[in-house]
């Protein structure tokens, strides 16, 4: 039965799935998933944030990223509820259909990789090796880690306009690099491309005048 309630109410599948444990995350194992046609709200949530859907709890909470991605997966996207009886509730399936256009509404396609295996095939033919003096280079930081892998997972050899948003990057980051908002902010500005930049709108210099006076 395909759900149709009301935003306060679609939720209900999924909220006994979205609770407080300890597990283990690791990146995600693309062959394996893409193959499925849908997937059940817990695996959803950790595949949308590029991570493998653990098998096993050991204790750990589930993290910020993960928890919000299920909310917003419960509220946001259609699901079929499958297997409600007297003894077991019911559990929200997705299909992997409904969350590729559903990324690409919400411009979450360049942060989905899991959704989108054309994407990363396109990645892998592109992926030489970086000839520049800074690859070259020694030095590393936790900082100048982050900011390669951004710029390889969303820009390098990618149309800007199909990037995440700032507020998406900064997510990510702080979740799978464990950067502080203020480093996430940073790496974000340091590697988005010009035309996607926010920037405050320059004032004519007769307008600065007259505001002085």
């Amino acid at each position: 039965q395909t759900n149709a309630k009301s935003p306060d109410r679609r939720g209900n599948a999924a909220r006994g799935v979205i609770e407080n444990r300890k597990l283990q995350l690791i990146k995600s194992r693309y062959a394996f998933w893409e193959r499925e046609p849908e997937y059940k709200l817990w695996d959803a949530m950790f595949l949308c944030v590029d991570l493998e859907p653990p098998s096993e709890l050991d204790g750990k909470p589930l993290t910020r990223i993960v928890r919000a991605m299920g909310q917003t997966l419960a509220r946001e996207v259609p699901y079929t509820e499958v297997g409600r009886d007297d003894k077991n509730p019911a559990e929200a399936y997705f299909k992997v259909s409904d969350l590729r256009l559903w990324a690409e509404r919400t411009e979450r396609r360049a942060i989905m990789p899991v959704l989108f295996p054309e994407d990363r095939k396109a990645a892998e033919t592109d992926n030489r090796p970086d000839p520049s003096e800074w690859a070259a280079l020694s030095h590393d930081t936790k900082l100048l880690k982050a900011v390669r892998w951004a710029i390889a997972t969303w820009w390098e050899g990618k149309d800007p306009l199909q990037g995440p948003t700032k507020e998406l990057v900064v997510e990510k980051l702080q979740a799978l690099h464990r950067l502080t908002k203020n480093e996430a902010e940073a790496v974000d500005l340091v590697t988005r491309p010009d035309s996607r930049r926010r920037s405050a709108p320059e004032v004519p210099t007769k307008e600065r005048s007259n505001r002085k006076a």
